[in-house]
This record gives structure tokens, sequence and C-alpha cells, in this order.
């Protein structure tokens, strides 16, 4: 198994594992290319440098894509996309200017629980540390105990807990101060 860096060619993939690995609310999700672009594809195509696969036997079997700059990013998606989402810049107020960066991670079941997923985001952290950035967040929904597990493993801590609408949870912001 090894972790390089992303290529536009390896787009396909990475929006096939996206795709087939959301969860709770998010099964309900029917619109494959606008969710996909939402979590991956924009990521690919405006920060590929922030972006790595795993890879074992020529197989990809996780990613993680992220920006240095989450208000660019948002700003990107917004305009291309037209889709008015809650903003991340919004919700963190504040927060973003000590966690300015943030990241997305999904991997194939098959690779859970074997290091490759922290793997990969010391391979993200390292990229963002080389570029000066100082911190990273993520999102996580409240309710899934083992991501939340996993990025307490790695470092990450609760900056904010926002209460969603209609009685559809709350996200956990997590965050990481970068040495």
């Amino acid at each position: 198994m090894i972790i390089r860096n992303a290529e536009i060619k390896d787009r396909e993939s990475l929006e096939e594992i996206c795709f087939n690995t959301r969860t709770g609310s998010l099964l309900n999700v029917e619109d494959k290319k606008g969710f996909t672009y939402r979590w991956v594809t924009n990521y690919v195509e405006n920060f590929i440098d922030f972006c790595f696969v795993a890879e074992d036997n020529n197989e990809i079997i996780g990613y993680i894509v992220s920006t240095p700059n989450t208000e660019k990013q948002e700003e990107l998606y917004y305009n291309k996309s037209g889709i008015n989402i809650i903003r991340t810049i919004t919700v963190l107020e504040n927060l973003l200017e000590e966690y300015p960066a943030h990241l997305h991670i999904n991997l194939t079941s098959k690779t859970r629980g074997k290091g490759v997923g922290t793997k990969l985001i010391e391979s993200m952290e390292n990229k963002l540390i080389e570029s000066g950035i100082k911190g990273v967040h993520l999102g996580v929904m409240a309710d899934n105990e083992i991501a939340f597990s996993f990025y307490k493993k790695n470092g990450f801590n609760v900056i904010k807990n926002q209460i969603l609408d209609n009685n559809q949870g709350s996200v956990l912001f997590m965050g990481k101060i970068l040495a």
C-alpha cells in the first residue's frame, strides 16, 4: 500500500468511494454528481496539491481531500454550483483564523482499521505545514462514534457543536493545531 498525491485521473475512483461510503442521513442523497462535487470533486479540481490517495495493487482504497483556505474553497464551490449551503465560514466565524484548512477523508470498508486513514492524515498535515498552515478542521456527525474516535486518536478536538435544523442531529467541528 502506498500514499501518493492525487491526480486528476483519480477523480472517478474518488467519486465512487465518496458516494459509496456516505452514512446516516446522507444515505438518502440520490444526486451522485452534486454530492460528489460537494465532498470531493471541487477539491480535486481546485486544490489537488492538498489531496492524497491510498493505493493498493493499483486500486485506490481511500483518499483525503483538503484545502488550505476554507473561505476560498467555499466561494469556489458556491460560485460554480450555485447551491446555497450552510457555510463553514459562518458557523465557525472567528475559529477559521486558527483553523483555516479543512479536510474530508473516506476509506473503503475493507481498508478501515489498518492505519491507512492515519497515514493519509499525516500526508495532508505535512503538506499543510510545508505551506505554512497552522491549523485544520473537519466536521463529523455527532452520532458517528467510530469516526469521532478516529479523529480523536489523530489529535483532533471538538471546537464547536452545531445543531442542525429539522431534527437531523448535530455536527461536531473538530480542529487540530499543526506543529
